[in-house]
């Protein structure tokens, strides 16, 4: 037996479609996927963060409004370069796979795309 959705009025053949089933834990209708889970299931079970630290220390000093790289370097604070301290001093993310990011400059039209200028 077909499952059939409904026929499109210039289609000549009608369209499947995809089954449902339910959520291994909640017991939701949804697209079958390989944990058969819901997504709120899904993040209520998977830890994406396991293996990496919460919280980093970051030597900063007061006087001179640098921090500890090493050596000392000055940076703003929301700067690329703080933020390549920061992310270099996690220790757990050569591990993780993850997409490429795209740094928001503050104004309200323009993205940077990771490796690119924009005027």
């Amino acid at each position: 037996m077909e499952i059939l959705a409904d026929v499109d009025a210039g289609a000549a053949f009608p369209m499947r479609t995809m089954p449902k089933v339910l959520c291994c834990l909640c017991g939701v209708d949804i697209d079958p996927n390989a944990a058969n889970m819901c997504v709120n299931c899904l993040r209520n079970q998977v830890d994406i963060t396991e293996g990496i630290p919460k919280q980093i220390i970051l030597h900063h000093c007061r006087g001179c409004d640098r921090y500890l790289r090493p050596p000392w370097c000055a940076c703003e604070l929301e700067s690329r370069e703080l933020l390549a301290i920061c992310l270099k001093k996690i220790s757990g993310l050569t591990k993780v796979r993850a997409p490429p990011a795209s740094v928001w400059d503050g104004s309200p039209m323009r993205c940077i795309p990771e490796g690119s200028c924009v005027d």
